[in-house]
């Protein structure tokens, strides 16, 4: 697929995560403030498996947009450089910090771009990644025990925009039809709110498959444009 139909949705995307990131967007040089953001490093041992998971595959993620972003000539190093710059910069924002969670994530993507950088193997690779570490936040503490019960609720929006669009983005780019993308992403986001049924402390939302759907037909015109061109304006990459 050509590479530069699809500049504007990736960094979009990777603007989501560094927002994400760096949430409220308010810089402080508090020392206070830049302490506190350093102390959940100490905890390491309280690191979550599922917390790495999630980071890693949202780290990867961000690497593979760069391909199809306004930082696609950009090079390994130079990438690698400005991921440790946004993570270095967390508790520069008021009441924000940096878990080892995230600083674990990070160092494992780095490890593994080399080998994930390029190649539509590797794509689905990490898109299998970024689909698993959805589910398991969403079914942990995997706990099931049938509680019943579904509510429309507020979710936070700008890590889910984040992950279901790069999800959504990479299914298409990897062939998957606009249809066969609703049935099986909507399939795929409605089975976990089912599961969250039987999950005690968790509350179903019907928001997360509306936002799933919702961004695979945001992609829609996008990929039609993309179909209807002319070969010769084709340039393929995976």
């Amino acid at each position: 697929l050509p590479r530069q139909q699809f500049w504007v949705l990736a960094t979009a995307l990777m603007g989501l995560w560094l927002l994400y990131r760096w949430f409220p967007l308010v810089p402080t040089l508090d020392v206070q403030n830049i302490k506190n953001g350093l102390k959940p490093l100490l905890q390491w041992r309280d690191t979550s498996p599922v917390d790495v998971l999630r980071n890693l595959a949202g780290w990867l993620v961000f690497l593979r947009l760069s391909r199809y972003s306004l930082l696609q000539r950009w090079g390994s190093w130079p990438l690698a450089a400005l991921c440790v710059v946004v993570v270095a910069a967390e508790p520069l924002f008021m009441g924000n910090a940096i878990s080892a969670a995230n600083l674990a994530g990070l160092a494992l993507a780095l490890a593994l771009w080399p080998w994930l950088r390029s190649g539509p193997r590797t794509l689905r690779v990490i898109a299998v990644v970024l689909a698993v570490s959805i589910a398991v936040a969403a079914l942990r503490p995997f706990a099931f025990s049938w509680v019943g019960g579904w509510l429309w609720i507020p979710f936070p929006l700008i890590e889910k925009l984040y992950l279901y669009g790069s999800l959504v983005f990479f299914v298409r780019y990897l062939g998957a039809s606009h249809w066969l993308s609703v049935l099986t992403l909507g399939a795929f986001f409605l089975a976990l709110e089912l599961a969250q049924l039987a999950l005690p402390g968790r509350t179903p939302e019907v928001t997360d498959p509306l936002l799933a759907l919702g961004m695979v037909w945001l992609v829609r015109p996008l990929f039609e444009r993309v179909r209807v061109s002319t070969p010769s304006e084709r340039m393929p990459l995976i």
